[in-house]
């Protein structure tokens, strides 16, 4: 029974790293695409990632990894990198997908079931 479970918790933070980092970065694109609608689908994937992590997870551990990975993409892609290229620049709404995107991890993180 314990191999079992930890196969299946094993499986479970991979699954939420692929997805957290395929997610994020899909919403860092469309965080600027049709302003203000791309900032609000881009919300909406967050929301909809973290909602299907936290509807399939036994505890925490899927969470906390997608947030830590969602934290780490965001960081890459508003700092400057090779060629001055910015993804998420310092305007109204690059502010505001970042903000809200970071408040909604967090909340869905501190609101999940515990084991």
């Amino acid at each position: 029974d314990r191999p079992l479970r930890r196969d299946h918790t094993l499986r479970s933070l991979i699954k939420a790293a692929f997805l957290s980092a395929l997610f994020s970065a899909v919403a860092v694109l469309l965080h600027s695409w049709a302003s203000p609608y791309g900032l609000f689908l881009a919300l909406a994937v967050i929301f909809g990632l973290m909602r299907y992590l936290a509807f399939n997870a036994k505890n925490r551990a899927p969470l906390l990894l997608a947030a830590a990975i969602w934290f780490l993409i965001a960081w890459i892609a508003t700092t400057e990198r090779n060629g001055n290229e910015i993804l998420v620049q310092g305007d109204s709404i690059g502010s505001a997908f970042i903000v809200g995107a970071s408040a909604l991890m967090a909340l869905m993180v501190l609101t999940a079931k515990r084991s």
